[in-house]
C-alpha cells in the first residue's frame, strides 16, 4: 500500500507508530507494551517509494533448488 503524497504517508506512519505502541497484550493487565523504537521519532520521511511486484509461481522444488548453495568445512 502506497500513500498519494509525503504528507499522507507521514500522517498514516505517525498515527500507526502511536496507535501501535498502546495496543494492549493479551498477557498484561492495562496498557503495557514491549514495544521500542530505535529512533526519535519513530516515523522518517524516505521519499518516493517504487512498487515492484512479481508474480512468478514455481511448485515442486525443494527449497534450495533455486539458489546457488555452496557449504565449506572450516
Amino acid at each position: 500500500m502506497t500513500a498519494p503524497d509525503q504528507a499522507t504517508a507521514h500522517a498514516v506512519a505517525t498515527f500507526v507508530a502511536h496507535a501501535g505502541s498502546h495496543l494492549p497484550i493479551p498477557e498484561y493487565d492495562g496498557l503495557v507494551s514491549t514495544l521500542a523504537y530505535p529512533y526519535s521519532p519513530p516515523e522518517t520521511d524516505r521519499g518516493p517509494l517504487y512498487r515492484f511486484t512479481l508474480h512468478h509461481v514455481v511448485t515442486g522444488v525443494g527449497p534450495t533448488e533455486l539458489f546457488r548453495t555452496t557449504t565449506e568445512e572450516l
